[in-house]
């Protein structure tokens, strides 16, 4: 549940700093999943998530074994 009422308020925050896409939710309910997954990708509240691989993958010229743990930064993505 944190991270869900973490990302709640990232998402307010975004629609916040932004009055007339606010105002677009509002009037089309149907918008707001898409806002949703912006304001995810714009404003995540969890930058870096730990992945551990099932199998062996190359990254940047290095093969990293299964079992590996691996950070994937959402907002170097963005």
């Amino acid at each position: 549940h944190d991270t869900t009422a973490s990302q709640s308020a990232c998402t307010f925050l975004t629609l916040l700093d932004q009055p007339d896409l606010l105002a677009e939710a509002r009037a089309d309910p149907a918008l707001i999943a898409s806002i949703v997954m912006e304001a995810i990708r714009l404003e995540p509240s969890i930058a870096t998530v730990p992945i551990t691989l099932i199998e062996p993958v190359e990254i940047g010229g290095v093969l990293r074994p299964a079992g590996a743990m691996i950070l994937l930064n959402t907002l170097s993505a963005n």
